[in-house]
C-alpha cells in the first residue's frame, strides 16, 4: 500500500492508502488489481489519479471540457442539424489541488512575475478533455 498523505478538496488530508482503497472499491477491485489495471491501460485514470498528480507536482490542476450548447429545435421539436463550429468555448468542470499556492508570489520583485499578473504564467496545470467518439476521450494540456 502507498504511504503518506494527500491533500484533497477543502484542504482536507487523507492517507494515500485510503484514497487508493476508495478508488479500487468504486471499481469493485482490490487495490492491487486497481493498480495493475491502471498500469496495463485496462482502466482509465480519473479523479483519484489527478489528486495524486496534483500532490506530486504541488500545483493545482484544472479540468476543462468543451462548452457545447444544446442544438436549436424547430417548431415541431425536431433537432435542427448543425455544422461543427470553428470555435468552442470551454468550461472548467473540476479543480484538483486548489490548496497549493504559487511559491513565486512570495519572492519580492521576482523575474517570473515582473510586469505580469500573478498566475499569468499558468501556475495551474490546465487540461482539456474532448470526446473523440463513442467511449473514447482525449486529453491535452492547455498553455
Amino acid at each position: 500500500c502507498p504511504h503518506g498523505n494527500l491533500y484533497i478538496e477543502d484542504n482536507r488530508i487523507v492517507p494515500a492508502s485510503r484514497l487508493l482503497s476508495s478508488a479500487a472499491r468504486a471499481e469493485s477491485l482490490t487495490p492491487e488489481e486497481y493498480i495493475h489495471r491502471l498500469r496495463n491501460f485496462q482502466l482509465e485514470g480519473g479523479g483519484p489519479e489527478l489528486t495524486v498528480l496534483s500532490n506530486v507536482l504541488r500545483r493545482p490542476i484544472s479540468i476543462f471540457e468543451l462548452d457545447e450548447k444544446q442544438p436549436d429545435k424547430n417548431n415541431e421539436g425536431d433537432t435542427v442539424p448543425q455544422l461543427l463550429p470553428d470555435r468552442y468555448r470551454i468550461k472548467r468542470v473540476g479543480v484538483f489541488g486548489d490548496c497549493f499556492t504559487d511559491p513565486c508570489l512570495t519572492i519580492p520583485d521576482s523575474a517570473v512575475l515582473s510586469g505580469l499578473q500573478p498566475g499569468a504564467y499558468s501556475w495551474h496545470l490546465n487540461i482539456l478533455i474532448v470526446d473523440a467518439g463513442p467511449g473514447e476521450k482525449h486529453a491535452c494540456a492547455l498553455f
